[in-house]
This record gives C-alpha cells, structure tokens and sequence, in this order.
C-alpha cells in the first residue's frame, strides 16, 4: 500500500521538486535493511516487521517512479512505449541477473569451504 501511494504522490511532485537529491530514497531502504538486521525471533509484527515494510515502500516508491521518468523524458512521443519497454524489461532483466549472481557466489563459497 505505501508503494502505490508513495509511487501516485511521487508522480504527481516530481515536476515540482526535480531530480535532484537521489541518494534519500536509497537511504531509506538502507535504513529498512539495517532495521530487519535488528530483528530477532522474539519480535512481534508492529515491532519488528510494520515498520521496515513501510520504509522499503516509500524507498521504492520514489527510486522506481523517479528512474522511470528519468529514463523516458526527452524520448520523442513516438518512440515513449519502445523506451519504456525497454527500461522495464532491464529493470527485470538486473534483478532477475543480480540474484542469479549473489546464489551462484554464495553456492561457490558454500562449496569451497565444504559446507554445502
């Protein structure tokens, strides 16, 4: 829910605030990483879970509307739906390649030290 109402707010500003100041979005979902770090097998919901998930949905929120209209402006109205297309299917193609990458390294590791 914080993603879409983050993601409609964000659209609506963006014009606005401009492009500037990137880095805070990212620093919010660092803080919700450091944040689950925290948590342990006696933490509840509201305590321990609410929180975080809140955080990460307005981080995304705001890092996914702002690269999306960072990556179609200036694109002639007639090339928009091939720009945009491409900018989602890199967008799936990077997660889907990063995580492919972190298990092939963590099986790598496991394997050469003999735990897995």
């Amino acid at each position: 829910m914080s993603i879409i109402v983050t993601a409609q707010l964000t659209s609506r500003y963006l014009p606005r605030i401009g492009r500037s100041h990137r880095w805070w979005p990212a620093s919010l979902n660092t803080g919700r990483a450091v944040w689950l770090a925290q948590v342990s097998t006696g933490s509840g919901y509201l305590d321990g879970l609410l929180g975080p998930m809140l955080l990460f949905g307005v981080g995304v929120g705001l890092i996914f509307v702002r690269l999306t209209m960072i990556g179609v402006s200036g694109v002639p109205m007639s090339e928009a739906g091939a720009a945009s297309s491409i900018l989602q299917a890199t967008q799936q193609i990077g997660g889907a390649l990063g995580l492919a990458i972190s298990r092939v390294t963590a099986y790598g590791t496991a394997t050469r030290h003999g735990t897995g």
